[in-house]
């Protein structure tokens, strides 16, 4: 079992809770650029994933907010967030759950 995060806060409960064999702190477009993963990360029976929805949702700021930078005040890095879908389409494609 493995996990990508890019809340430190989270990261610290998923590792608690779970204790993942394979814990990522980062973006997920951090972990898709890596070179090597292990074997185990390319047998997975079940990729689970949240991408946010906030720039597509009708109560979100939709196109307003593509391509704008989100600091989060729990502390994750600055990221976009239009994009995370299409990243974690990349992400499936590369470990074939």
């Amino acid at each position: 079992m493995g996990c990508v995060e890019i809340d430190p806060a989270i990261n610290r409960i998923y590792k608690a809770n779970l204790h993942p064999r394979h814990n990522y702190l980062m973006d997920l477009r951090a972990f898709n650029e890596l070179k090597e993963l292990p074997d185990e990360l390319y047998r997975l029976d079940i990729l689970d994933g949240s991408p946010p929805c906030s720039t597509f949702s009708f109560a979100g700021k939709r196109e307003k907010g593509w391509g704008v930078e989100k600091k989060f005040r729990e502390g994750q890095a600055k990221q976009t967030l239009d994009d995370l879908f299409f990243v974690y389409l990349k992400t499936v494609e590369r470990l074939k759950p």
